[in-house]
């Protein structure tokens, strides 16, 4: 892999050219604020749409939009704001975007008597992520939108004549463009060893669900899913340059093109005809040869030996065309001019993980009649027993490309606006007391692996989290809750360090274990911050966790905490008004009236309990399922 570093703004690494945005800052002067007003104490709207957010799937986002506020509010142009667990760069762009500021959001702060004053921020922003400081750097670098959107073009239509083909298909003598495939599993009856179609017997169309349970086609014996084994077949894997074993899938539906008309039909003899030609292509060098996690067998905590079987490397992750046409397209991004390269490579990256691997779905939708084309699931490195693979030369020219150009086009980034750098938080080459506000999203104890949802991206990159310093509770890397907790103290030591005294931090933060909660305002405390205020952050839809467990936070919390000029400052008052079950008993009281309305919003209240006790220095008391079942007998028991 080239050198994709962008200099001053953006390093692969630790980024040298940080101090040159620290000597142009002046220090700010305190905003003069209504003390009877305390900001954000409703839900704050993140939303889950527009061209920054659709670029890519990363999986924790917040619309960098609902930042502003935040910036606005705690600092003043030409201040230094910092984010040390970057992500996609939020903060960052929201920082560069307070040089215009939205209608409602000046209403607001007009009818509060709320001072402010618009014009960019500096932003800062580390990551240990390789994948996550490459997007951030990939939205928020200058671009000239104009060449980019040449360019695009022109990798895309080389590309295409290149491999086009390979989603071309003669159906009685019309020719078809492919536009998905569906692709079932095979399963082995364990009575008869009959090779079982899953999507003959699994796919219930009338009922719209995917059975667990079904019957053999042969010897009619009633079979649980997971009792059957996965049918292989032994082929030479020639990105390995070796025999390997791997689960073997039929295509069973393809949807076609034909001008303006879209359809789907059953598959062909011409499809499985293109299927041996593909087979016969050589795959390019720039598909990344690599063992997941670097490790043999179980490669992490994502592994499961069922649906990951044969799944030892990257690239077993997606069909043999669609590897060729990535591979394919990212070596001819490699060629273009510096300027726009990594731009490029963003824009290939964007398809990839999310619409372009096994994990890719259909789904079945109350409301729809037949499937539902997906994407993956974020969040998940799941292998479906019916996948679909898409064309990703039409998926990125007509999905992707102009979010990346409405995205790139939305920001006029300066040489001193922004500094993006590849490295733990925990040590950080930035001065003492030289940051003027902090807005962060850490990592939420185990929700997410973040080394493991992003090795498949990072692999294309050649460039890998070293999860060493990861803050996460994870078996396959032997960190339980004290290493998390050590791992969170010392970054936000770091934050404390670089913070200037009196300033505000504040922390985005959801999870459904208590202990997870408390190890982390513990870390918070023990570092040197004071928590002085907490506000909800409403994303609107949720992680995949968030929505399918019962047991989940529906709401994050916005943790507002300051580093106190007078270290006496951090001795915590417990005076409050009444106790929490009477706070939130006039609080369901006031807000909602029927049982169904309190089932229905209990994580939203669950996310008012953990705001309640933050704010004031008490102990969580509840994991969320423990919460739940009082909630059910305080108020919906009958």
């Amino acid at each position: 892999m080239k050198n994709l570093n962008r200099l001053p703004y953006y390093s692969t690494g630790k980024n040298e050219c940080i101090a040159e945005i620290m000597d142009t800052t002046q220090m700010s002067s305190e905003l003069i604020r209504k003390s009877n007003w305390t900001p954000y104490n409703d839900p704050v709207e993140s939303k889950r749409s527009g061209p920054v957010y659709n670029m890519h799937s990363y999986p924790t986002k917040i619309d960098y939009q609902s930042i502003i506020k935040y910036i606005l509010y705690y600092t003043n142009p030409g201040d230094v704001v910092f984010d040390g667990f970057s992500g996609t760069g939020s903060t960052g762009l929201a920082a560069i975007s307070c040089d215009k500021v939205d209608s409602k959001v000046a209403q607001e702060f007009q009818e509060h008597k709320i001072d402010y004053k618009v014009g960019k921020r500096k932003a800062i922003l580390t990551d240990l992520s390789p994948i996550a400081t490459f997007i951030s750097s990939s939205i928020a670098l200058p671009v000239d939108v104009k060449k980019l959107e040449e360019a695009a073009v022109q990798l895309l239509e080389e590309s295409e004549k290149e491999i086009g083909w390979m989603y071309k298909v003669i159906n009685e003598g019309v020719e078809e463009t492919i536009r998905q495939i569906v692709w079932s599993e095979l399963y082995k009856c364990p009575t008869c060893e009959f090779e079982i179609d899953y999507w003959d017997v699994g796919v219930d169309f009338q009922n719209k669900t995917f059975k667990d349970g079904f019957t053999c086609p042969s010897c009619n014996t009633k079979l649980e899913k997971s009792a059957c084994e996965r049918v292989t077949e032994e082929i030479y894997d020639d990105v390995l340059k070796e025999k390997a074993s791997r689960v073997k899938r039929v295509p069973k539906r393809v949807y076609v093109q034909v001008g303006k008309k879209k359809y789907y039909r059953e598959c062909i003899e011409n499809d499985f005809k293109l299927i041996r030609e593909i087979e016969s292509t050589p795959i390019p060098e720039t598909v990344p040869n690599v063992k997941m996690m670097f490790k043999d067998g179980n490669w992490g905590e994502m592994y499961r030996s069922g649906y990951h079987k044969g799944v030892t490397h990257v690239h077993h992750f997606y069909t043999r065309r669609s590897l060729i046409v990535l591979g394919t397209l990212w070596k001819n991004a490699l060629k273009a001019p510096l300027e726009v390269r990594n731009q490029l490579l963003f824009l290939i990256s964007s398809y990839n993980l999310s619409n372009s691997t096994l994990m890719t779905r259909v789904v079945f939708k109350k409301n729809i009649e037949g499937l539902v084309v997906t994407g993956y699931q974020n969040g998940q490195l799941y292998l479906g027993s019916i996948s679909l693979e898409k064309n990703i030369i039409k998926g990125i020219k007509e999905q992707k490309l102009k979010n990346l150009i409405k995205a790139t086009g939305l920001f006029n980034v300066d040489k001193n606006d922004i500094r993006i750098s590849t490295q733990s938080i925990t040590n950080l080459n930035i001065p003492d007391n030289s940051i003027d506000y902090i807005f962060t999203d850490p990592p939420f104890g185990q929700d997410i692996i973040y080394s493991e949802m992003n090795f498949i991206l990072e692999a294309w990159l050649g460039q890998y989290t070293d999860n060493k310093n990861e803050a996460i509770i994870c078996k396959a890397q032997g960190k339980g809750l004290t290493d998390y907790k050590e791992l969170m103290k010392q970054a936000f030591s770091e934050m404390y360090r670089i913070l200037k005294a009196g300033k505000h931090m504040s922390v985005v933060f959801h999870n459904s274990k208590k202990d997870v909660w408390n190890a982390t305002i513990e870390a918070m405390v023990e570092a040197g911050f004071k928590v002085v205020e907490t506000s909800i952050l409403d994303k609107k839809q949720g992680s995949i966790k968030q929505v399918k467990s019962q047991n989940a936070v529906g709401k994050d919390i916005i943790i507002g905490v300051t580093k106190p000029i007078d270290k006496k400052e951090i001795k915590p008052s417990l005076e409050f008004e009444f106790g929490v079950w009477d706070y939130l008993t006039q609080v369901i009281n006031e807000n909602y009236e029927s049982k169904k309305e309190i089932e229905k919003e209990k994580q939203f209240i669950y996310s008012i309990y953990l705001s309640y006790m933050i704010k004031r220095h008490l102990p969580i008391e509840y994991d969320a399922k423990d919460f739940y079942k009082q909630l059910k007998i305080r108020f919906l028991k009958e």
